[in-house]
């Protein structure tokens, strides 16, 4: 029997659950009483920031991104999933709230899943992120995860979409299932250019994520945001204005002789690459 409100990681594979610690560390600093659990595909040996955790059959793990379909397996009623590769730098519990009204809850995705086309879906019904999902753990979205996960099979296959968004896309246009975007304040992209306007209460991002969350939340109002640059708001004065272009500036320039910021070669389980193996063997 589920119940209750709880954050649920999917983390198969070692390099995976050592995230999830990591993860969940911040989000027990930020909400002590939070109830944590954590799916995965082996027990972690010496645990204490888990209220639950569930070892799934191996039969049933993929080490893909379709794994977070496992997600549902949490013992909550009302569930919020994180990706491991999360920071929570604020208050969350708001998000729980979204479920009075709705049944799922997650950011459009800022690169709105250009480089595909379905032709089954209307391009307006753009790609929503899944590296945070709030949902209701009931029959409705179980099944709707499911619907996912074969979906994902399929369009892995042809027309050879390796990513899981894709695949959640297509299944939530042709449901019934009432679904809320989230701003960015709740699920704040750190590797990807994107705005926004309140605090930052959760960063998803690989690379130096205190350093992230406190550059974007340095100054608050309407603002955009660039990886390893900086944030950057409107015109209100031009001492103002030009102090602002010249810190901008002057980050963007360092990049000439600083790298920026791998998020992908700091990915632990490189998943993408499995996939393209076995997309080359069948060819």
């Amino acid at each position: 029997m589920k119940s209750g409100n709880g954050f649920v990681y999917v983390a198969t594979g070692q390099g995976y659950r050592d995230e999830a610690l990591k993860s969940a560390d911040t989000l027990k600093r930020s909400q002590p009483g939070a109830k944590i659990c954590l799916v995965t595909d082996k027990a972690p040996q010496k645990q204490t920031l888990f209220d639950d955790v569930v070892v799934v059959e191996s039969e049933n793990v993929t080490f893909s991104p379709l794994d977070k379909t496992l997600a549902v397996r949490c013992p909550y009623e009302r569930v919020v999933f994180l990706d491991t590769d999360t920071s929570v730098v604020g208050e969350l519990k708001e998000l729980f709230e979204i479920l009075n009204g709705f049944e799922i809850a997650l950011l459009p995705e800022t690169k709105r899943g250009w480089d595909y086309e379905l032709p089954d879906v209307p391009q307006p019904f753009a790609e929503f992120n899944t590296g945070v999902i709030v949902f209701r753990n009931d029959a409705r979205i179980n099944a709707l995860f499911e619907q996912w996960r074969q979906m994902y099979q399929q369009l892995r296959q042809n027309p050879g979409l390796v990513n899981d968004q894709p695949s959640f896309r297509r299944v939530l246009f042709h449901s019934d299932i009432r679904v809320a975007p989230l701003p960015s304040e709740f699920h704040f992209l750190g590797n990807t250019e994107n705005y926004i306007m309140w605090d930052a209460r959760l960063i998803h991002a690989r690379g130096d994520l205190e350093a992230i969350a406190s550059q974007v939340n340095r100054r608050l109002g309407s603002r955009v945001y660039i990886p390893d640059v900086g944030t950057l708001q409107g015109f209100n004065g031009r001492l103002s204005w030009a102090i602002k272009l010249l810190n901008f500036f002057w980050n963007g320039i360092q990049l000439l002789w600083r790298k920026p910021t791998d998020s992908a070669g700091m990915n632990p389980g490189k998943w993408w690459l499995k996939e393209k193996r076995t997309k080359d063997a069948q060819v």
